[in-house]
């Protein structure tokens, strides 16, 4: 028969969430020692059952929340170990949560590049320049990256064609791309305007929208197409094809900015200053974006 008892719902509610909290130190109850417990003791032997599963579940939870963003605490050691000068442990906190590229601050990247700078590694100090960059595209910033490639001959940040399309995209790409959609919006409504009063549309109107909507697509999804990465290793090889038998193209030393069009295995698929298709190992170069 159904209990007619509006508190038996609660307590077995209450109990339940209680010993789930406590897992790890509570012991199921004997038959003998239920009977003389409340009504909750009959959920004994489902979660005898499914203790497996909710220790997975717990230890997938943990996982996940371990591998969110850097708290607050981590970046407020890393500010008071910089105020204090302790330029070492800094760099370790910053490095721990610059792991976290989708939620981390700018200005985290550029105090690595500043204490980089001072512990003398200029590679990792230009690496996070380029990551600042990418963030924040400044004018400032740019002129610190192209000084210190002339100062250390690094390849990779001359202005040319394809340097100067990609650098003016990374600026003003947002705002083209939403006139883009804005006139797109204009002219889809005028051609539905005149097709609802059945008027006549030449066909090559109709083909320079489609023209336009798929150089629109193109300048979209562009920043998912292409990259750039430093090499961070001397001594790192360029080859023709993806392979470790493929000849030689060129032999890199550490600093040397590529852009990158694809990372097809182990290899990235890369540009060189001579706008040759080339690869090299993903082990070799850091991803910039």
């Amino acid at each position: 028969a159904r209990t007619q008892d509006p508190n038996i719902k609660s307590v077995m509610l209450y109990q339940l969430s209680y010993r789930i909290r406590c897992f790890g130190r509570w012991r199921m109850l004997p038959k003998s020692e239920c009977k003389n417990r409340d009504s909750a003791c009959f959920l004994q032997p489902l979660l005898r059952k499914k203790t497996g599963l909710w220790l997975l579940m717990l230890l997938f939870c943990g996982q996940r929340l371990v591998a969110q963003a850097p708290d607050a605490r981590l970046l407020a050691r890393a500010d008071s170990a910089f105020a204090a000068r302790q330029y070492g442990l800094s760099r370790l906190l910053y490095e721990d949560a610059a792991r976290w590229p989708a939620r981390v601050h700018p200005a985290v990247y550029l105090k690595l590049a500043y204490l980089f700078e001072q512990a003398r590694q200029p590679v990792s100090s230009q690496y996070y320049l380029n990551r600042y960059y990418e963030k924040v595209p400044d004018g400032a910033v740019l002129t610190r990256l192209t000084e210190q490639a002339r100062q250390h001959r690094w390849p990779g940040y001359g202005i040319d064609g394809v340097n100067l399309l990609l650098l003016l995209y990374r600026q003003y790409g947002v705002y083209l791309i939403l006139a883009g959609l804005l006139a797109a919006a204009y002219v889809f409504a005028v051609l539905l305007g005149r097709r609802l009063r059945r008027q006549y549309i030449p066909f090559r109107y109709k083909l320079y929208f489609v023209l336009f909507l798929l150089a629109l697509t193109a300048a979209v999804n562009l920043t998912g197409t292409y990259g750039l990465a430093l090499v961070h290793r001397s001594g790192t090889v360029l080859r023709t094809a993806p392979s470790a038998g493929a000849p030689v193209l060129a032999t890199l030393t550490a600093g040397h900015r590529l852009i990158v069009l694809g990372s097809p295995d182990v290899y990235l698929r890369v540009l060189d200053e001579h706008r040759r298709l080339a690869y090299l190992r993903q082990a070799d170069a850091w991803p910039i974006r």
